[in-house]
């Protein structure tokens, strides 16, 4: 009888283990390599594949993307505020969704995560020819 009563209990306590493990299962939460804080270093400018413009900013001095995990996201100044919105990651693009001081705006990136870094870039024609951009953005752990 002392056997059966110990096989019982340890069955009993695979059991419990089994049903407190089950309960403490996490959900599936996707990944989201953008969520953070991301200051802004550098923005360069190619037309025709020459460097045009290229200006290298001061830590603590730029401009500061807050991404968070609900799919919002803030663009700030030292200053102030300057845009706020929700943004959806697909493949390599970054798209956003934003009002402004009347005046809503959709677009889009590119973007590439390395490291800390955070690349944006786009392409578009004006008077001189095409041109891409880059903004280049290390994550940050303490705001300014």
């Amino acid at each position: 009888k002392l056997n059966n009563v110990k096989k019982r209990s340890l069955i009993n306590i695979g059991v419990c283990i089994i049903i407190i493990l089950s309960g403490c299962r996490k959900e599936n939460a996707t990944y989201n390599p953008i969520v953070g804080n991301w200051e802004l270093n550098s923005h360069s400018v190619f037309s025709k594949g020459v460097l045009a413009y290229n200006y290298d900013y001061v830590r603590g001095k730029s401009f500061i993307y807050k991404f968070n995990e609900n799919n919002t996201y803030a663009l700030s100044s030292v200053e102030s505020l300057l845009e706020s919105g929700s943004y959806e990651l697909y493949n390599d693009t970054l798209y956003h969704h934003y009002m402004g001081i009347g005046i809503e705006s959709f677009g889009y990136q590119h973007y590439s995560i390395s490291a800390n870094k955070l690349t944006l870039s786009d392409s578009g024609n004006d008077s001189s020819g095409d041109f891409t951009e880059f903004f280049i953005y290390t994550r940050v752990h303490k705001i300014f």
